[in-house]
Parts: C-alpha cells; structure tokens; sequence
C-alpha cells in the first residue's frame, strides 16, 4: 500500500463503485467523497484483497489515516456524523494526540438518537485517556510497563 498518490491520479473507480464492489457501508463512500481525488486514488487504487478481512471497513479507515491529514479527517468525522457546532468548538481544544485517540474510537457513531451526545462523550474520553496513557506505559528506563503487582501491593499490612 503507497501511503500518498501522485497529485494528478485519478482513482480507478468511483467511491460507492468501490464500496459496492467490496461490500463496504455506504458511510466508506461518503468519507471518500470528502477526499482530494489523488487521496481517494491513495485509497482506492491500491490491490485490494478481502478474502480473508474481518473488518473491510477498518481496512479502508486505515488506508485513508495514511491518506488524509488529521484535521481533514476530524472534518471528514464531522460531515459524516452530522455533529453540532459545540462538537467542533470542543475539537478545536483537542491536541493532535488526543485527535487520534478520538478517531481511533470509530469514525462513524452508529445506532445512537444523539450523535453530538456521543462524540462529546468520545472527546471526553480521548482526553482522559491522554492523560493516563503515558503514566500507565511507565518510565521508559523500566521497558515502558506498568509497575508491577507487587509494587502496587508494597506498604499494605498483612491481614
């Protein structure tokens, strides 16, 4: 898979053409729809082998995170979505990790009455987990592993 197309490739097929030929949800074919015509041919021209994919879906989120810039992919997110104004002033605060780690949790918020709802909800638990990832990883000089059970245990008395 090339992570970036030449400036003036064109994809081979078109968006709902290639989610139709690969079984793909026709969200896929929006999120392609918002691209530059050489990010979707980033996306779409390369060989692309179902035969044994658990999640054809992520194979293309995956393809398209080579593809797309962070802050057109929170846009892509956006659109898709259909979130509220307040989601992207929230987005705005996001650092480009905490971005990811949004984005890492589902691009398309399925089966819910309140999409913004969710997303503020995804936002809050990105930077949450932002801010406990490096502490659970440990300092780098003990291999990056969270302290041992025994550590955890030390200063507690004997029952």
């Amino acid at each position: 898979f090339r992570a970036s197309a030449a400036v003036d490739e064109e994809p081979v097929l078109g968006s709902y053409e290639f989610c139709s030929q690969h079984n793909l949800e026709t969200w896929v074919g929006d999120a392609l729809e918002l691209m530059l015509p050489s990010q979707r041919a980033a996306v779409i021209n390369p060989e692309f082998n179902m035969a044994r994919a658990r999640n054809p879906n992520g194979i293309v989120m995956s393809r398209i995170k080579h593809a797309v810039p962070l802050d057109q992919r929170l846009g892509m997110w956006v659109e898709i979505n259909g979130l509220s104004d307040g989601v992207v002033d929230r987005i705005k605060t996001l650092t480009p990790d905490q971005a990811e780690l949004l984005l890492d949790s589902g691009f398309k918020i399925q089966k819910a009455d309140n999409p913004s709802a969710v997303a503020m909800r995804r936002i809050t638990d990105a930077i949450k987990q932002s801010r406990v990832a490096p502490a659970a990883r440990g300092p780098p000089w003990r291999g990056g592993g969270a302290p041992s059970g025994g550590a955890a245990l030390r200063g507690r008395e004997e029952v």
